[in-house]
């Protein structure tokens, strides 16, 4: 092995504990180890403008829910659990934040933390599709409970309609990713398999989403109508709130479906190099074999 400066012997030291191959025929094991970094997080340009476009994506969703909190306790009738019309206030906003803000950000965060370990990357992805399930919780009990209450037809619309199907197929994709990928049941086959189908489901449930948070501000800007008496033709100050955080939740969703359909924000797998580790903590590279831990006592 060539004779490295303090800093190339730390930047080794980091390869063996990510398992990354160290071989001494190579003389420049530090290019390796860039290349790899490259191969899986992009340039430092490309991961930049990732974190920027999450950001903004972001900034409009907390925007867009800083207003709907406003808009339903001002101009609705505030927010209360006990089952009356209050009760109703809170089905939009822990909708929102469970199908739209939590799981736009679950959805793409293996594109965005490129260079964080897979399994960390999981266990965030798991946690906050965990969040998700307690927010859509609230959300459908809020609104059932206030059906309930006051005898009023459950089920009717489309909103209504495309909501429960999105919820359906959401819970269905967390089961069957949560016993694909973070348990040992199924063969690494039929984990390659499912992906493809694991990841259009996850944008169209996006997309549904979405698409349900949208009618239901529709059918509550109608049902203001009734509640308040103007017209919403009429540009009452109620609409225009609504407008408003539509617009900014259609950036957010313009913005996450950006990053989810460009390839150049995928995060590349590693093809598998000739290198192989054995179960002792030897690295073989043909006729060749070294121990990693001779190599970290030289370092």
């Amino acid at each position: 092995m060539p004779i490295l400066s303090k800093q190339g012997r730390e930047l080794v030291r980091v390869a063996v504990c990510l398992r990354l191959p160290i071989v001494p025929e190579l003389l420049e094991p530090i290019e390796l180890i860039r290349e790899k970094y490259l191969q899986l997080a992009g340039s430092p340009q490309q991961q930049q403008q990732n974190y920027h476009l999450l950001i903004a994506a972001n900034v409009c969703a907390v925007t867009a829910l800083g207003l709907l909190i406003y808009w339903a306790k001002e101009y609705l009738i505030g927010f209360e659990l006990d089952g009356s019309l209050e009760t109703s206030c809170y089905h939009p906003v822990f909708m929102f934040v469970g199908l739209g803000l939590c799981y736009g950000n679950s959805a793409v965060i293996f594109r965005v933390l490129k260079p964080v370990d897979k399994l960390t990357v999981k266990a965030l992805h798991t946690t906050v599709h965990v969040i998700t399930i307690g927010s859509l919780a609230v959300g459908m009990y809020a609104v059932v409970k206030r059906n309930v209450e006051w005898s009023n037809t459950n089920m009717y619309s489309f909103h209504s309609w495309v909501g429960a199907l999105t919820i359906i197929l959401f819970l269905l994709q967390f089961i069957l990713g949560f016993g694909s990928y973070l348990t040992t049941w199924c063969s690494d086959s039929f984990k390659v398999a499912l992906m493809p189908v694991h990841r259009f489901l996850g944008s169209g449930i996006f997309i549904m989403g979405m698409v349900s948070i949208f009618t239901g501000m529709t059918e509550m800007s109608i049902y203001m109508e009734e509640l308040t008496g103007s017209l919403y033709s009429t540009f009452p100050a109620y609409g225009t709130v609504s407008n408003l955080i539509q617009s900014f939740i259609a950036m957010f969703a313009l913005s996450i479906m950006v990053i989810l359909t460009n390839p150049s924000f995928r995060r590349k797998e590693i093809a598998k190099d000739k290198v192989s580790e054995r179960e002792d903590g030897s690295i073989s590279n043909g006729s060749n074999s070294i121990d990693k831990r001779q190599i970290c006592a030289k370092l």
